[in-house]
């Protein structure tokens, strides 16, 4: 059954049946899969396992592999953060028996819990977000592939209707006859694929989307709508903790062709920001074809999740350079980097939360314990998880100019310079990645 733009036959004729078949379908499979958008955001493992296996099915979609790696090391960082709660927990425990004060330790295990459930939301609200987007796309691929019928690309159409902004639904709806047109469907390198400027531009183009749907639903809530943390607190200092305990690296495990199973070096990146002028008059350097100016390296002089709001984790602007940056650095700056990354994800451990996988030596796997990425918190303002976000808050693209925005890399290596380097995996846990516990009970 083909349907091909190029038919002679009548509008009322096959062609037309065929096309209604092939949008029909899209749509069915697309409503079947909605439906599994709950489950699936569960947990950091639940989501982190659909990213990878969604980017082994789609290669051309090159950002949900990049989502399968923020994510992985979210789950780290929680689980880090879950063992600081447990040590406040048995510090304040022997503390009252000594009869000391127990306030400090308190604070500090609520600021943790806080955190945790910080890092919670905003990755169950870009997934959220983003699952609807990643399912109709599928089911417009599927579709057309059975039928060759373009028209199953309306079934992007549909995606304003569970809250996805239609400046993203339109790109995705762009990407799709893009593929099309450049043969994306057929087998071809993933890797080579993460090169090219359509796909590039949709990887950022989502990467546009998800900090500015953070933006509405978590930093700078508009409306009325669920709380996943409380208004109230300062995230600020709580990130500024984060950094200062070592929590805030991103680790990315590459592996060899001859043990793909295995992390035989990491790129270590500190999460933070340049100055943005800097950082802009690098991009400007690379645009011009300045390379050496543009090379780098991008040192990361304020904590990303710290210090002014101009230049911190709630700047919308440095959320998206430090994606755009990171796509580069993963998957551009250098192809056998970029397998290297995509070797050890495809072909490592199952992702866990822990950081074991990777640094069976710094890292005990018998540390491992029940629930350490569990969404539920006792502790904290907010005691019961909200769920999904309303389907009635205002998009983004209504704050924001409706544009999807910059989806081009900012041309700058986040892996060099002092902050941000290779290193061989025995030595991550001298990354400051484990945090001695005796720094906890250090007040004022």
């Amino acid at each position: 059954m083909v349907c091909f733009e190029s038919s002679r036959e009548g509008a009322r004729g096959p062609r037309s049946r065929r096309e209604e078949a092939g949008q029909r379908a899209a749509v069915e499979r697309y409503s079947l899969a909605l439906a599994e958008r709950e489950r699936l955001n569960t947990d950091n493992v639940s989501r982190t396992a659909f990213y990878l296996a969604y980017w082994l099915e789609h290669p051309e979609v090159p950002w949900a592999l990049l989502a399968h790696l923020v994510s992985r090391n979210a789950g780290y960082q929680m689980t880090d953060m879950r063992r600081q709660i447990e040590r406040c927990r048995r510090g304040h425990l022997w503390v009252s028996r000594l009869g000391g004060p127990v306030s400090p330790i308190a604070r500090a295990r609520r600021t943790f819990a806080e955190i945790v459930r910080f890092l919670e939301a905003g990755n169950y609200l870009i997934f959220h977000d983003v699952y609807p987007q990643l399912a109709a796309y599928a089911a417009a691929k599927g579709a057309y592939l059975a039928t060759g019928c373009r028209t199953a690309a309306r079934v992007l159409e549909e995606l304003p209707s569970a809250g996805v902004d239609p400046v993203i639904a339109r790109a995705w709806r762009r990407f799709f006859d893009a593929s099309v047109s450049a043969g994306f469907f057929r087998d071809k390198e993933p890797t080579a694929l993460f090169t090219e400027p359509a796909v590039v531009q949709m990887a950022l183009a989502s990467v546009v989307n998800e900090q500015s749907y953070l933006e509405e639903r978590l930093l700078a809530r508009v409306g009325r709508g669920p709380e996943y943390v409380d208004p109230a607190a300062p995230f600020g200092l709580w990130f500024g903790l984060a950094a200062a305990l070592g929590l805030t690296r991103l680790v990315f495990p590459m592996a060899t062709e001859e043990a793909p199973w295995r992390a035989e070096r990491l790129l270590v990146h500190t999460l933070g920001a340049d100055d943005v002028q800097a950082v802009e008059e690098l991009a400007e350097a690379a645009a011009d074809g300045e390379a050496e100016s543009a090379r780098g390296p991008w040192r990361l002089l304020h904590p990303l999740l710290g210090g002014s709001r101009e230049g911190s984790f709630a700047s919308r602007k440095t959320r998206i350079d430090t994606g755009r940056a990171l796509y580069f650095g993963l998957f551009m700056a250098d192809p056998e980097r970029a397998a290297a990354v995509a070797r050890w994800a495809v072909h490592g451990p199952a992702h866990t939360g822990e950081r074991s996988v990777y640094d069976p030596k710094g890292y005990s796997p018998t540390s491992r314990g029940p629930g350490l990425l569990s969404r539920a918190l006792p502790e904290g303002p907010l005691s019961r998880w909200p769920g999904p976000p309303c389907a009635s808050l205002p998009f983004w693209s209504e704050r924001f100019p409706s544009e999807v925005g910059n989806v081009e890399p900012i041309r700058i290596d986040p892996f060099s310079g002092a902050l941000g380097h290779e290193a061989a995996v025995e030595s991550s846990r001298a990354l400051g990645e484990v945090v001695d516990p005796a720094r906890l009970w250090i007040s004022g």
